[in-house]
């Protein structure tokens, strides 16, 4: 209607929106014009740069026209390179929010680094001229592996993720070996202990005393000790010692009885080397003779004891019975005792006869053993003019008498020579004298025997009374 409101409606226009506006009156001519304007929708794109960075920023916002150019630089991020935009990116503005995505880098930097143990403590050092640069892919796990050195062993360890700004550090620590020494004293002491074990880190210091052997001096360790602790076995050597004591007793042997006895003050304290031979000497003891005796090995502990026994002199008296018997022996008697023992013999018997004595009327024989003696029997005969009287004799010789004969025996082994008042009688052992037809007096009877290049008399006188 002319005169009237206009009855203007604003249009739907997608992304864009009406502007305000006024209803006119509708002029008669027709010329009337209402103006609806429509401004463009104002979008924002939010960019979500997941930890990249364009410029400074670590996430970028651009408000614009819907539809309107627009342009967005590619973030960067440590590690990675960037690979698309998710949702992709409208031609033109539209609203949304946007976020980066990368791909790893292949050759993103990472470390490995050894430590050795210390010999000196129980920490670990870094061995820097072994440190490893490597690289791996960001996000995916290192490739480190442990290094080989001698005496050393390396711990468990773990891998890890490959950080996209190189900081990753993989650390392989290594344990010393322990070591075991062995020291085999050889019969030697340390303390108490006859052997001595001792574990350590291979490398190290370590000490060890020198053992200490009775009769021997410390001398070195087979093999040499290394200077720091190395597994092994090690014996101890030694050299004997020169003055290692033993002893050297000496036993005479008893009078009274077969055993020895010590003379204590004869004992003699020496020295020698350890492990060698002693070199005891026998003493000299009148009338006695050392027994054989063998050196002995010195014992290291000083315990040894070289034991020399003298045998006393043994001493024989001869016993000429001329007929008689003495416990149920004739002939000549040898009767032999030790030096100093008591002579402890009976007097002789004789059928028909009377014993007078040794050598002599009256004549006995010594009361202990002294000295080698040669003694004859004397006999009375009642019926017997015949008196037989020794003079002189080296050589045991006896006599039997039986009416006017007297035979004489010599003792056995040599060649004989008897000569009756000087007149060569008989070259036996034996020689008979037949005093029947010799007037009253007194008659020479004279042996000469010789043995082994030596000469032996016996010189006899036979008185006839009658």
């Amino acid at each position: 209607m002319t005169g009237g409101q206009t009855s203007a409606q604003a249009k739907i226009y997608e992304h864009y929106t009406a502007q305000n506006f006024e209803q006119k009156t509708i002029s008669a001519d027709g010329s009337t014009v209402v103006k609806i304007y429509y401004k463009l929708e104002m979008v924002t794109m939010t960019f979500n740069l997941d930890g990249g960075k364009i410029g400074g920023k670590t996430s970028v916002t651009k408000s614009m026209k819907y539809g309107a150019d627009f342009s967005i630089e590619t973030p960067t991020k440590t590690g990675w390179t960037f690979s698309n935009w998710i949702p992709n990116l409208p031609e033109t503005a539209v609203s949304g929010t946007y976020t980066a995505t990368y791909t790893p880098n292949e050759n993103t930097s990472y470390k490995v680094e050894h430590y050795k143990e210390n010999t000196e403590d129980e920490n670990f050092s870094l061995v820097e001229s072994d440190t490893q640069n490597l690289t791996g892919m960001t996000g995916g796990q290192t490739s480190a592996q442990a290094k080989i050195y001698e005496h050393y062993t390396a711990q468990n360890f773990e891998q890890k993720t490959i950080s996209a700004d190189g900081s990753t550090v993989v650390k392989i620590y290594y344990k010393l070996d322990t070591v075991t020494m062995t020291f085999n004293l050889d019969g030697g002491m340390i303390g108490d202990k006859t052997s001595v074990t001792k574990t350590a880190k291979y490398g190290t210091s370590f000490s060890i005393e020198n053992p200490t052997k009775t009769g021997w001096a410390f001398s070195n360790w087979i093999p040499n000790l290394p200077e720091t602790a190395m597994a092994g076995s090690y014996s101890a050597t030694y050299t004997p010692n020169a003055n290692t004591v033993y002893k050297v007793e000496h036993y005479k042997e008893n009078v009274i009885d077969d055993n020895f006895s010590l003379m204590e003050s004869d004992t003699q304290n020496l020295t020698g080397t350890t492990g060698g031979q002693t070199s005891a000497q026998a003493k000299t003891y009148e009338h006695y003779t050392p027994q054989n005796f063998e050196q002995t090995t010195i014992a290291a502990d000083g315990s040894t004891v070289v034991k020399i026994y003298y045998s006393l002199e043994r001493i024989t008296l001869t016993l000429a019975l001329d007929g008689g018997t003495l416990d149920g022996k004739s002939g000549i008697v040898k009767q032999v005792g030790k030096y100093g023992q008591t002579v402890s013999l009976g007097a002789p018997e004789r059928n028909g006869y009377r014993f007078e004595g040794w050598n002599t009327v009256g004549g006995k024989l010594p009361q202990i053993y002294e000295e080698n003696s040669e003694f004859s029997a004397l006999w009375i005969d009642p019926l017997n003019k015949i008196e037989i009287t020794v003079e002189s004799k080296d050589i045991a010789v006896s006599k039997t008498t039986y009416g006017n004969s007297v035979t004489f025996l010599a003792d056995e082994g040599y060649s004989y020579s008897w000569f009756f008042e000087d007149v060569e009688k008989s070259n036996e052992r034996s020689c008979s004298i037949d005093t029947s037809n010799l007037t009253k007096g007194t008659y020479t009877l004279v042996l000469e025997a010789e043995k082994d290049g030596e000469l032996y008399s016996y010189y006899a006188q036979i008185k006839v009374t009658e």
